[in-house]
């Protein structure tokens, strides 16, 4: 794969920080999204108190954003190379879906 950047990081030969959790995220949950995805990461790192907020879509990716900027842009970082790597899709409605 060609060196790209992902939201203005070059990866070079580094991976992504959560190449294998996102990756195993869309493996087991098809048609999540990302914010969905992130919402998880968030639960899974810092405790289900931070993560329960009642929000899905463009409203749960605007707040991840806003509070969980690093998380979030390290999923979409994730998504991005699985994406440029054939592993996964994306439809219209955002839905991610692993390539078997």
């Amino acid at each position: 794969m060609k060196i790209k950047e992902y939201y203005g990081h070059p990866t070079g030969d580094r991976l992504p920080a959560r190449l294998s959790e996102v990756h195993t995220h869309i493996w087991n949950s098809p048609g999540i999204d990302a914010p969905a995805i992130c919402k998880r990461v968030v639960a899974t790192q810092w405790g289900e108190d931070h993560a329960s907020i009642d929000l899905t879509g463009p409203e749960l990716a605007d707040w991840l954003g806003k509070w969980w900027a690093g998380a979030w842009q390290e999923v979409c970082e994730a998504i991005d190379y699985l994406l440029e790597d054939a592993r996964i899709t994306f439809s219209d409605d955002g839905e991610l879906h692993a390539i078997k």
